[in-house]
């Protein structure tokens, strides 16, 4: 358990929201497979030929930053948790402050 007792705990903050960042690539990902590129700007548009680069690059972003985030951060994650719950059952912190 760590012993600097302060008021910030990262697990908090991770399982609070971070391990979320992947969404942000897969919404917009599922965003182009409801509206295609070629429906929301005409083809002679320059955009017409950046869509498609944007939602291959979102799907990129998703595969990498699930990995980083939801697989590896997972498990440094769970076993931070699992450390901080024996201590605290070892030396008997559960009974004492609750």
């Amino acid at each position: 358990m760590r012993s600097d007792h302060s008021c910030f705990c990262p697990d908090e903050v991770y399982v609070g929201g971070v391990c979320e960042f992947s969404g942000i690539f897969l919404s917009i990902s599922e965003l182009f497979q409801y509206y295609p590129p070629a429906s929301l700007v005409p083809s002679s548009s320059t955009l017409s030929s950046i869509l498609p680069a944007v939602e291959a690059f979102c799907q990129a972003m998703f595969v990498i930053s699930f990995m980083i985030f939801r697989v590896v951060g997972w498990a440094y994650t769970w076993c931070m948790f699992y450390s901080d719950g024996s201590y605290v059952f070892k030396h008997g912190l559960l009974q004492r402050y609750s």
